[in-house]
């Protein structure tokens, strides 16, 4: 017991907390996660072209956490973003794993530990992501057999539910935003329910959004978020549109009880302008605002 006592902790708090929700998901879907997965047990590193300090890093270092199917193959990556990550060190760490898995192609999540804690309708954004990630594989499979017609094809997890061995799944991380945008017009505390929204991407491929909402005929509310764009596919573009429309009705609440204050509306729309102007658009909505 006395030697025992000697030895270190394999997962702190927060990796243990990915671990666990990582677990439960996984049940969900017939899938494994293994953490502290050896970089060179995952990727064919062997005759690869990689350069030495690339082969070296890959022998030597992990991923956090790698997420399988039920035959022990790869599905995609989880890597904890902690603090240490801006000391110079960590930096050359991750710019070394960075090349790796941009070379070989490797599904990625990066997360931090606002994944685990801030709260989207019923969702952490660990959850979210990694549950979305399995059933986009289904769909996919579904639509490449035919299951679902090629008119119906178009992913959008604000529009998809899924069962599970939990229970039914909405995926729609805008649904509490979207219902108290309803409440608090029908209250007449605002003049209109749908705000207007832009996501996009930037020139380093980070993925930005920016939301408005107006609260009178001069003033509004407004909401910008940044995320990873996370290599798992086109459709983590939705995530930001979820995030921006959370934080824009948190915003909106705040103004509204008194907490923060509105900004000018044509300002707002000017900083909507030099949004768009700066970055490439991948959706955008907006309407004709009542008077």
């Amino acid at each position: 017991m006395g030697d025992s006592a000697m030895l270190k902790q394999l997962l702190n708090l927060p990796e243990s907390v990915t671990d666990q929700r990582l677990r439960e998901i996984c049940d969900d879907f017939d899938a494994t996660v293994y953490p502290k997965v050896r970089v060179a047990d995952v990727l064919p590193i062997e005759k690869s072209g990689i350069d030495n300090e690339q082969y070296r890093y890959a022998l030597q270092a992990h991923f956090d956490f790698v997420v399988a199917d039920s035959k022990a193959h790869p599905l995609f990556v989880v890597e904890f973003d902690g603090s240490s990550h801006s000391e110079p060190d960590a930096k050359r760490r991750d710019r070394l794993k960075n090349a790796l898995w941009e070379r070989f192609n490797v599904p990625i999540l990066r997360i931090n530990r606002r994944y685990l804690s801030d709260k989207f309708s019923d969702w952490d954004l660990l959850r979210w992501f990694a549950t979305v990630f399995f059933v986009k594989r289904s769909w996919d499979e579904d639509v490449e057999s035919g299951r679902i017609p090629p008119e119906d094809s178009v992913f959008d997890p604000a529009f998809v539910s899924v069962r599970t061995k939990s229970g039914y799944l909405g995926l729609d991380l805008e649904r509490g935003a979207w219902a108290e945008f309803g409440r608090l017009s029908q209250a007449q505390k605002i003049p209109w329910h749908i705000p207007n929204w832009i996501t996009a991407r930037d020139t380093e491929g980070v993925l930005r959004a920016i939301a408005w909402m107006p609260v009178s005929n001069d003033e509004a509310v407004v909401a910008e978020t940044a995320m990873h764009p996370h290599n798992l596919g086109d459709w983590v573009q939705f995530a930001v549109r979820g995030i921006v429309l959370t934080h824009l009705m948190k915003n909106l609440t705040q103004v509204l009880e008194g907490k923060d204050v509105a900004r000018p509306r044509e300002e707002i729309v000017g900083r909507a302008r030099e949004f768009e102007s700066a970055h490439t658009v991948i959706m955008a909505f907006g309407l004709v605002e009542p008077k």
